[in-house]
């Protein structure tokens, strides 16, 4: 899995992990996609079909191993535009899903990242 790849599972799984993905979330994901310039050298419908047929362990794992390989060939500068985008995702719904925060959590975590001064910074600019 390349870091584009890894990205759009990030963004997806998050999407989908309040078991409703919104016309607007894929609007974000594909926002983000666009405004990164990524070269897609994989199926968006291939990896979506993959990912719907794992249970929430499946997921997580995913998720975990995504997380890890957009973390290490991502810059820091490039770790914060995603976590930008997770966020707008997590809010576009206008609920805060218990999971959706679970998720950013690993998300930051793995990133090594302050959650707490990201989510500061996120709401007050």
């Amino acid at each position: 899995m390349d870091k584009f790849q890894a990205a759009f599972e990030l963004l997806y799984i998050c999407s989908a992990i309040d078991g409703n993905v919104d016309d607007s979330e894929i609007d974000i994901i594909n926002n983000f996609l666009e405004s990164n310039d990524m070269n897609i050298d994989f199926s968006t419908r291939e990896v979506i079909d993959d990912l719907l047929m794992l249970n929430i362990d499946g997921i997580i794992d995913e998720f975990l191993k995504a997380a890890k390989i957009y973390s290490d060939k991502s810059s820091a500068s490039e770790k914060r535009i995603l976590l930008d985008f997770f966020m707008t995702l997590i809010i576009s719904d206008g609920e805060i899903d218990d999971n959706e925060m679970r998720l950013f959590v690993i998300l930051t975590e793995a990133f090594n990242v302050d959650g707490d001064r990201f989510l500061e910074n996120y709401f007050n600019n």
